[in-house]
C-alpha cells in the first residue's frame, strides 16, 4: 500500500485503530507534506482517539519519496497524539518489523485552531492528550528527531492545554534509533517536557536500546526536561543501553526550568556521550546509578566543527540549577580520553554562582573514575591534558563517600 498520509481517528469523536502485520507487508508514506490533506505523513491520534501496530515482521517506510518534502512549508513530520484532546499509542512490535519517518517526531501534541482567530477548527481549547510510543520485542523504531511531551501550539491554545507523553523500549534488540535529518545536516535530538504543561515518562528495560546515532560535525543529544516540564526516565536491566554514536553526544538531565529525573539500574548503561549535566539553567536534575553493573560511561568527544573546539568529556552536576547524583552498590561513572584535545576529562559539582550540586558514592564497589591515557611516549608538548575534578568551583557542591 502507497498513501501520502495515515491518520486513525482524525475528527474529535473519531476512533481509529490499524494493524500493519507480517513479513512483506509494507504500507510506504509518499505525501509531499504541502498538499492538503498530506502535511503530515503520520497521525495517530490525530484529534480523537488512535491505535496503529506495526508487527510480525511488517514495514512502515515513511521515508519513501524523501525528496518529495523538500522545501519550504513542505512539512512531513508525524504526531503520535497531534490536536488537544487526542489519545494515542503506536507499536512496533516483533524482530524484524520496523518503521521509519521523516522530519519531526511528536509524540503527545497539543495544537489547537478554532475561529475566531482561525478559519478552521482543531483541537480542543484546554484539553490533554496522551500519546504513547512502544518498541518491543525486537522492534525497530527510526526517526530523525523526537519530542516527547510539548507544548500548546496552533493558532489559538488557551495556554492550559496538557500534554503527556510516554515511551516504552522492551527486550533485547527492540530499538529506537535517532539520526538527524534525513534532508539536511541537522543532528540527532531528543527532547523531553518542552513545557511546563508537560510530562514525560520514558523507559529502556530488558535489553531495549535507545540509539543517538548522531551526525559529524553535529551536536546530537538528548534533552531530559527541555522547556519547564518533568520528565522521568528509567535504563533498568543487562543490556538495556541510552547510546550514542557520533560526535558531541550530550545528556541533560534538566534544563531551562524543567525538573528531571534519570535512573540507570540493575545492570543497564548510558555509553558514549561526550558531555553530561545534570540540573542546568534554573532547572533540577537527579542522577541515579545503582547496582552492579550499571554505569554512565562518558569515552565520546566533540570535533571543532561541531563545538568550535576539540574535547574531551564533561560532566557538570549543577550548572546554574541545582543537581544531584547518586553512585550505589557497585555502580559506576566514568570520564575517559584517549586523544590530546583541548581538556582532560573534567568533572564540575556547583559549577557556577548560581549553582547547587551534590555528588555521592556509597556502597562497596561504587567508583566515580577520570582517566586520560597517554598518547606521547615519555610525554611533553601534545601529550593528553590530565583529568580533574572540582567541587563547588562558584556555586555549592558537597560531594559525601561512604561505606
Amino acid at each position: 500500500l502507497q498513501v501520502a498520509s495515515l491518520v486513525f481517528g482524525s475528527g474529535s469523536t473519531g476512533s481509529g485503530s490499524g494493524v500493519l502485520s507480517g513479513a512483506g507487508s509494507l504500507v510506504a508514506l509518499v505525501g509531499n507534506g504541502f498538499s492538503q490533506g498530506s502535511l503530515n505523513r503520520l497521525e495517530v491520534g490525530g484529534w480523537g482517539q488512535g491505535q496503529f501496530t506495526v508487527s510480525d515482521g511488517a514495514t512502515l517506510d515513511g521515508r519513501a519519496n524523501a525528496s518529495a518534502c523538500v522545501g519550504e512549508f513542505h512539512y512531513c513530520n508525524n504526531f503520535i497524539g497531534n490536536a488537544a484532546g487526542s489519545t494515542s499509542t503506536f507499536t512496533v512490535t516483533g524482530s524484524g518489523s520496523s518503521a521509519s519517518l521523516l522530519r519531526g517526531f511528536v509524540v503527545g501534541g497539543l495544537a489547537v485552531f478554532h475561529p475566531p482567530i482561525d478559519t478552521f477548527t482543531f483541537g480542543t481549547p484546554g484539553g490533554t492528550t496522551r500519546g504513547r510510543v512502544e518498541v518491543l520485542a525486537g522492534g525497530s523504531l527510526t526517526t530523525d528527531f523526537g519530542s516527547v511531551g510539548v507544548a500548546p501550539g496552533g493558532g489559538s491554545p488557551m495556554g492550559t492545554e496538557r500534554s503527556l507523553g510516554e515511551v516504552a523500549i522492551d527486550g533485547a534488540g527492540s530499538v529506537w534509533r535517532l539520526t538527524g535529518a534525513t534532508l539536511d545536516a541537522t543532528g540527532a535530538r531528543l527532547s523531553t517536557g518542552e513545557h511546563r504543561n508537560a510530562v514525560a515518562s520514558l523507559s529502556v528495560t530488558n535489553g531495549g536500546l535507545l540509539l543517538i546515532d548522531g551526525k559529524a560535525g553535529q551536536q546530537n543529544g538528548v534533552g531530559l526536561s527541555t522547556g519547564g516540564g518533568r520528565t522521568d526516565m528509567l535504563i533498568s536491566g543487562a543490556g538495556s543501553t541510552l547510546q550514542y554514536l557520533g560526535d558531541a553526544g550530550y545528556l541533560n538531565v534538566g534544563r531551562s526550568n524543567g525538573s528531571a529525573r534519570l535512573v540507570v539500574n540493575a545492570g543497564g548503561a548510558v555509553d558514549n556521550p561526550f558531555y553530561v549535566s545534570v540540573g542546568r539553567d534554573g532547572s533540577f536534575g537527579d542522577l541515579v546509578v545503582d547496582g552492579v553493573g550499571s554505569r554512565l560511561s562518558l569515552t565520546g568527544t566533540a570535533s571543532v566543527a561541531a563545538l568550535g573546539s576539540a574535547q574531551n568529556p564533561v560532566m557538570d552536576i549543577g550548572r546554574n540549577g541545582t543537581g544531584q547524583v547518586t553512585v550505589s552498590n557497585g555502580a559506576r561513572i566514568e570520564l575517559l580520553a584517549t586523544e590530546a584535545r583541548v581538556n582532560g576529562p573534567q568533572l564540575s559539582v556547583g559549577r557556577d554562582a548560581a549553582s547547587a550540586g551534590a555528588l555521592t558514592i556509597s556502597g562497596v564497589g561504587s567508583t566515580v573514575a577520570l582517566s586520560a591515557q597517554s598518547v606521547l611516549a615519555g610525554g611533553g608538548p601534545g601529550e593528553a591534558v590530565n583529568p580533574f575534578v572540582r567541587v563547588g568551583r562558584d556555586g555549592s557542591g558537597p560531594l559525601t563517600i561512604n561505606g
